[in-house]
């Protein structure tokens, strides 16, 4: 997702993009997001870091808990307190799978590996500091 935005972001010259990775900024850490958050003056946030191997997540909860939840609740907070736009990007698998037609961001979620249920507490600690679906 992150590669397809900074490649889209070409397009709009106009507009200061900055792309980090994990090495550049510990996005789990809320002070040095904070701090890059500042020291940059980002006026908003798209969050497209995951923890995204579903497979090894299941033996690495701790690391797909920091990146799929706790990350997002550093975003969250820090877009709250700064009055920053944010968009969170989730993902299809908060939800079973079992549905047979297109989920709803409303429709109940059913996560059961360790990937889906870290996805879906930080797609709660957005919703927590930032309530509301859209509709």
């Amino acid at each position: 997702m992150g590669s397809e935005i900074r490649a889209l972001s070409k397009r709009y010259p106009e507009y200061t993009f900055l792309f980090t990775d994990f090495v550049e900024l510990d996005i789990t850490n809320h002070k040095k997001v904070e701090q890059f958050i500042n020291e940059n003056k980002v006026n908003s946030i798209v969050t497209c870091a995951a923890y995204s191997a579903v497979d090894k997540a299941e033996t690495k909860y701790e690391q797909s808990d920091q990146l799929n939840h706790l990350a997002e609740d550093n975003f969250a907070r820090i877009a709250n307190t700064y009055q920053i736009k944010v968009v969170h990007i989730s993902t299809d698998y908060v939800f079973d799978g079992i549905q047979h037609r297109s989920y709803m961001e409303s429709d109940p979620p059913n996560s059961q590996s360790v990937y889906r249920k870290t996805k879906l507490a930080g797609a709660a600690a957005m919703l927590k500091v930032h309530p509301g679906i859209p509709s």
